[in-house]
């Protein structure tokens, strides 16, 4: 969601992992604005291939997973679509209205930008399984432009390959990545961005890793 090449690092290492760990996914979109690896993300080219993914989900049955990447602020994700260009921003409502078409799906979301948690509140959903890099009044780091990774985002890459490769279960990934999270924070002695999940009725199978 925003034109520095850290976060376009995070799309593509996050869909690496996630492939290795649960195998490719049956249908994947993979966008950013620095790498030309990437579809540029316009509001009209990101509603049809969420269209796109609800149409094609099996409701109660597909899980959709949607990572989303930036830098944020208190009830906001950023926005700049090149590396000059101004920065805009799209509030908690303003994301929970464009996954709105997935609301009969089962979905993981995951948001990666300061004060992420922030978010958390309007975009709960009976369906849904949200984690977030940092709590409601927390910074997250390595956003960088020449980081190789948020340090959220290499997290859940590293626990993916440690715990989901030998079938755990999200809830055991999430508690890894808070692991590696506070470890790396812990090491340069900067504040705990303390990441945020939220689990909904309809995905506590999921997030244990009872669902048959």
């Amino acid at each position: 969601m925003y034109a520095d090449p850290v976060f376009d690092r995070d799309v593509e290492t996050f869909d690496r992992a996630f492939s290795r760990s649960y195998g490719a996914p049956a249908h994947a979109d993979l966008f950013g604005f620095t790498s030309a690896r990437l579809a540029a993300p316009d509001g009209a080219t990101m509603e049809r291939e969420i269209a796109q993914m609800a149409a094609e989900a099996v409701d109660g049955q597909d899980i959709v997973v949607v990572m989303l990447t930036s830098h944020g602020s208190p009830g906001r994700m950023a926005i700049k679509t090149t590396p000059n260009g101004p920065i805009a921003g799209v509030s908690a409502d303003g994301l929970a209205e464009f996954l709105a078409l997935l609301s009969n799906d089962r979905q993981i979301l995951i948001l990666q930008a300061c004060f992420s948690g922030s978010l958390i509140n309007e975009l709960r959903s009976p369906n849904r399984i949200i984690m977030t890099a940092a709590a409601a009044d927390r910074s997250s780091f390595g956003c960088k432009r020449d980081s190789d990774n948020t340090w959220f985002i290499k997290s859940p890459n590293r626990a993916m390959a440690e715990v989901g490769a030998r079938g755990g279960s999200w809830q055991q990934v999430f508690a890894r990545t808070r692991a590696l999270v506070t470890a790396d924070e812990a090491a340069v002695g900067v504040p705990a961005s303390n990441p945020q999940r939220f689990v909904d009725a309809n995905m506590r199978d999921v997030w244990t890793g009872t669902r048959p």
